[in-house]
């Protein structure tokens, strides 16, 4: 289970790092990293990392192997953002980290959503009205 964590991981932080660097803006990078994210809850790897991670309350085996990993990527998705942020002159670190804890608690959200209910049309506009909020909130605010 840490190998297919350790492996989506690595998956994703490729797939963010190509997101941002396509951005010219800290509005484009933002939005970019959002559009890669979303997809992310309809891949079987999201729904195994989710129940991974729902098991590590109760394993405490599975949460050493799992949970160092867990905290690297969620610290270095944390510093891209910070970032992207200040570069826009956004400073607040308290906001950013708030904000970054509901988008990953969406994401989780949409994932068991989908597994529950796979129609793409319904978590498609659900994303849509989520980047909206997120970009309202980060650049509107």
């Amino acid at each position: 289970m840490a190998a297919v964590a350790a492996e989506f991981s690595t998956y994703r932080t490729r797939v963010y790092i190509e997101a941002i660097r396509r951005g010219t803006t800290p509005w484009e990078s933002i939005e970019n990293l959002i559009d890669a994210n979303f997809p992310m809850v309809s891949r079987p790897e999201m729904a195994a990392v989710v129940e991974i991670h729902l098991g590590r309350r109760n394993d405490p085996d599975l949460d050493r192997e799992v949970g160092p990993g867990a905290r690297r990527f969620d610290r270095r998705v944390r510093l891209w953002a910070y970032s992207i942020l200040h570069a826009a002159g956004i400073r607040d670190d308290a906001a950013h980290r708030s904000l970054q804890l509901l988008n990953s608690a969406v994401t989780r959200g949409l994932t068991v959503e989908y597994i529950r209910n796979p129609d793409p049309a319904v978590v498609d506009r659900a994303i849509a009205i989520w980047k909206a909020q997120m970009l309202d909130l980060i650049f509107k605010a």
